[in-house]
């Protein structure tokens, strides 16, 4: 009737892709409850979210806010300043810097269960001698521990879109 089940390879979910669906989740999650949406980007080219917000009465407001969300088991903190370093790849920077709209990167600690936060072009913008030009194939952000991914986060990123 045919070969065994050990001989056919399946495709398998490891770890890796629990936590990255773990990560979408808890966005997602938190994204409902600030009072938004969060439609899944179906091509993955460094962007995972579409972020809308709406006003009191419910009507969709113009623009929208991008998410990239990543997840890790454990999100260190650097002990000299209890920074969350984690790297990134210069290719998504790109993409990131040349969106209009507010890019926020969103790192999942599935240890903590929370997701940190970064205005990616506002980090950018800030960070002395940057240079996209001659930066390395992948970069270091450091993310303030203080920014936690929460519904009134999420709200706050509507008025970085109207800026």
């Amino acid at each position: 009737m045919g070969k065994s089940r050990q001989s056919f390879r399946q495709k398998l979910r490891t770890r890796e892709h629990l936590v990255g669906d773990l990560a979408v989740n808890h966005v997602q999650r938190q994204v409902l409850l600030g009072g938004c949406t969060a439609e899944p980007i179906s091509r993955d080219y460094g962007l995972d979210l579409v972020m809308f917000t709406y006003d009191d009465a419910g009507q969709l407001e113009d623009g929208s806010v991008y998410i990239q969300v990543k997840g890790t088991e454990q999100a260190g903190a650097l002990k000299s300043s209890a920074e969350i370093p984690f790297r990134v790849e210069l290719s998504d920077v790109r993409t990131w810097l040349r969106r209009t709209m507010p890019v926020i990167l969103a790192v999942y600690d599935v240890s903590r269960d929370a997701a940190f936060c970064l205005h990616v072009q506002d980090y950018f913008a800030r960070l002395p001698g940057f240079d996209l030009a001659s930066a390395a194939a992948t970069l270091t952000v450091r993310i303030p521990p203080s920014c936690i991914l929460t519904p009134a986060a999420v709200r706050s990123f509507a008025v970085l879109r109207d800026q």
